[in-house]
């Protein structure tokens, strides 16, 4: 009662006048076996990634194959299945005021730098912002050709307007003439 997958390859021969079936069976059980283990793996690094709000893309500019994780396009408030990921589509989100910095880390990028990291506000069309931190690196080919660029995203939307607000908050405590006094929910100083 034992079921094994196989795989079975058929081919048709002809020898002396005759034509002769071939069928090859192969047991295939291995192969699926670390097939479910990379779709383990695959679906778990999906869901820390989605938890973790982090995103990985890769771009090989031999064949200009761009791949964009799913928490990418959800950064980018995309659909995958309406949106390619590329390159141009990634840069689109930059916000006005930051491209001549992106411009000058992408120079670098081509020219002399391995590696970069920045945190930077992309605008979407609906009028919202979101603060970004991105880590990259690029691999050269042996005359220092950019042949591809890996990297992460990271949606610090919610770390950065915290801050912004402590920011606040401390210039409003040095510059007041009055006594502050900070109590927690149980009126504990």
């Amino acid at each position: 009662g034992l079921e094994i997958p196989v795989e079975i390859s058929l081919s048709n021969l002809q020898e002396n006048g005759e034509y002769i079936a071939v069928a090859t069976i192969r047991d295939i059980s291995a192969r699926k076996e670390q097939d479910e283990i990379i779709r383990a793996s695959q679906s778990r690094l999906a869901e820390a990634q989605r938890i973790a709000k982090l995103g990985s893309w890769s771009i090989n500019f031999q064949t200009n194959e761009t791949i964009w994780s799913d928490e990418v396009y959800a950064i980018f408030k995309l659909d995958k299945d309406r949106c390619k990921a590329s390159l141009e589509t990634y840069l689109s989100f930059t916000c006005p005021s930051e491209v001549d910095e992106l411009q000058k880390i992408i120079t670098s990028l081509r020219s002399e730098d391995n590696s970069y990291n920045l945190i930077r506000k992309l605008c979407f069309t609906d009028g919202t912002e979101c603060y970004v931190r991105e880590e990259g690196e690029v691999c050269r080919d042996d005359s220092g050709k950019v042949i591809r660029a890996l990297g992460t995203i990271r949606d610090i939307t919610e770390a950065v307007k915290t801050r912004e607000k402590l920011e606040q908050a401390a210039v409003v405590f040095e510059h007041t003439s009055d006594a502050v006094l900070i109590t927690n929910s149980q009126h504990k100083i």
